[in-house]
């Protein structure tokens, strides 16, 4: 920490803590580039998981002031009821005039009251425009319409978008482009985790792992499949239950073949464990955003696949992205039979890692809030 009267004095708001997932590292990682870097630190979030309080990286918390945040989870037909709390809570919340507001989960309302801030939006994927919006039903979409404008409204008050990937920044300019919002930076979210990426083939099971929640969008019933066509290999999908998709989640659990395990809400550890001594990583969604769990797999030594679209293409050697299930089908079973392969493979997926580290991700923050506009 520097001199006290140098500091200034950042807003991050957050307002779901909840997991271990890409915006949850993207808040995290935030959270240290600036109080690494001289800011005094307030944030603004509902009760922070208990996932994240038993990684390595809590200690992030005792160096920020916390202002509990009422937050509702996002629900179709909850929505207008969550942003008025939203914007209630921020005006109440935050009372200072900061240099910095950031905002690393979405795009929220309330943000008049920072008029002389320089205000951040961190974009994972445009709110009410992805992949897992489209299935929407009609009624729903026509209910959305007039929220999804009003929030979208603030986006002239935003003075810097940064977006997951390039991927996200063209959806970005796409959907908000008429907005008059700058051109957005792209800054890779990091992979906060230490993982033992040193097991070889030997070492490590016969396992298959993918992770990520219990939606649709994600497609874990695609592990079905796989496990059918490769019975001596083990399968497993870990995630989080979602509350609006429990259908799913039931279809997911029944009728699956034996070597076929689906585990919710794992310990860190436990994912450690999982990454650490599974020979492959598959990541099944269409049009993923980015893939926090795509880089956390290969810092952790595993071999990853991901399908041939979004934001892993932006990272990933062509021979690791596969277009079709057939495709995946041919690839995985090339990895599980040829220890050679594995092993090309395993050292090259450890190097590609190397370039999503926290350092990376803070210079890159901290260029663009103390850019030529600040």
């Amino acid at each position: 920490m520097g001199d006290a009267a140098n500091m200034q004095h950042s807003v991050v708001i957050h307002p779901l803590l909840e997991g271990v997932g890409g915006s949850e590292t993207v808040c995290l990682a935030t959270l240290k580039a600036l109080y690494q870097n001289n800011h005094e630190v307030e944030l603004l979030s509902s009760n922070i998981s208990k996932s994240l309080l038993e990684t390595h990286w809590a200690d992030v918390f005792e160096h920020v002031s916390i202002s509990r945040l009422r937050a509702l989870h996002p629900r179709p037909f909850d929505t207008y009821l969550r942003y008025l709390l939203m914007w209630i809570e921020i005006r109440r919340r935050v009372d200072t005039k900061p240099d910095f507001v950031l905002l690393t989960q979405e795009l929220l309302p309330g943000l008049s009251k920072f008029r002389d801030s320089t205000k951040v939006l961190y974009v994972h994927f445009p709110r009410f425009h992805g992949l897992e919006d489209r299935g929407a039903r009609f009624v729903s979409r026509g209910y959305l319409l007039p929220i999804s404008r009003l929030i979208e409204s603030q986006l002239n008050r935003i003075d810097q978008v940064i977006c997951n990937s390039e991927f996200t920044k063209s959806a970005v300019l796409r959907q908000w482009g008429n907005y008059g919002i700058s051109e957005p930076s792209v800054v890779y979210p990091p992979t906060l985790w230490s993982f033992n990426s040193s097991l070889q083939w030997d070492e490590r099971k016969d396992q298959v792992l993918c992770v990520g929640r219990l939606v649709p969008f994600k497609r874990h019933e695609l592990m079905k499949e796989l496990a059918i066509q490769h019975p001596n290999i083990a399968f497993v999908s870990l995630g989080s239950y979602v509350k609006g998709h429990d259908a799913y989640a039931r279809d997911l659990l029944n009728e699956s073949p034996p070597n076929f395990t689906v585990r919710l809400g794992v310990s860190q550890a436990e994912l450690a464990r999982n990454y650490e001594s599974s020979k492959l990583y598959v990541h099944l969604a269409n049009e993923e955003h980015f893939g926090i769990a795509i880089t956390e797999a290969m810092s952790a030594g595993c071999v990853v696949l991901a399908h041939d679209s979004g934001g892993p293409k932006e990272y990933l050697p062509r021979e690791l992205l596969w277009t079709d299930i057939e495709d995946l089908k041919r690839k995985l079973q090339i990895l599980l039979a040829d220890r050679k392969t594995w092993t090309f493979w395993h050292q090259r997926c450890k190097e590609i890692s190397q370039d999503y580290t926290f350092d990376s991700f803070s210079n890159k923050l901290m260029k663009i809030l103390h850019g030529p506009l600040n």
